[in-house]
C-alpha cells in the first residue's frame, strides 16, 4: 500500500510538459513584463535627460545671443573712443599749433622791444 501512495503521490508532484511549458511561458511573460517596465523607466529617463539638454541649448543660444550683443555694444564703445581720442590729437595738435604761434608772436615783440629800446638808448 504505501507504493500505491507513493506511486500516485508521485504522480501528483510531477509535472506535465504542457504545464511546465506553461509555466515556463508565465516566467517569460512575467520577465517581458518587468523588461518593458525597466524600459518604460529608461525611456523617461532618456525623455527627462533630452528635456534638459534642450533647455540648456536654448540657455547657451540665449546666453551667445546676449554675448554678442556685449561685443557689438564694446565694439560700438571703442570706436567712439577711438574717434574721441583722435579729436583729443587734434585738438592738442591745434594747441601746439597755436601755442607755437603765441611763442611765435611773444617772440617778434620781444625783438620788436627789444630793437625799440636799443635805438631809444642809440637816441
Amino acid at each position: 500500500m504505501d507504493i500505491l501512495v507513493t506511486n500516485q503521490y508521485a504522480r501528483e508532484k510531477t509535472l506535465t510538459t504542457d504545464e511546465i511549458n506553461h509555466q515556463q511561458e508565465l516566467i517569460t511573460q512575467t520577465e517581458k513584463i518587468q523588461l518593458q517596465g525597466q524600459l518604460k523607466h529608461r525611456k523617461v529617463m532618456i525623455d527627462d535627460q533630452n528635456e534638459r539638454l534642450i533647455m540648456n541649448q536654448q540657455r547657451l543660444f540665449d546666453q551667445e545671443t546676449q554675448l554678442r550683443t556685449y561685443q557689438e555694444k564694446v565694439l560700438d564703445q571703442e570706436e567712439k573712443l577711438n574717434i574721441q581720442k583722435h579729436k583729443l590729437l587734434d585738438q592738442g595738435r591745434q594747441l601746439i599749433i597755436q601755442e607755437q604761434r603765441t611763442n611765435l608772436s611773444t617772440r617778434k615783440i620781444i625783438d620788436a622791444t627789444t630793437t625799440n629800446i636799443k635805438s631809444r638808448s642809440k637816441n
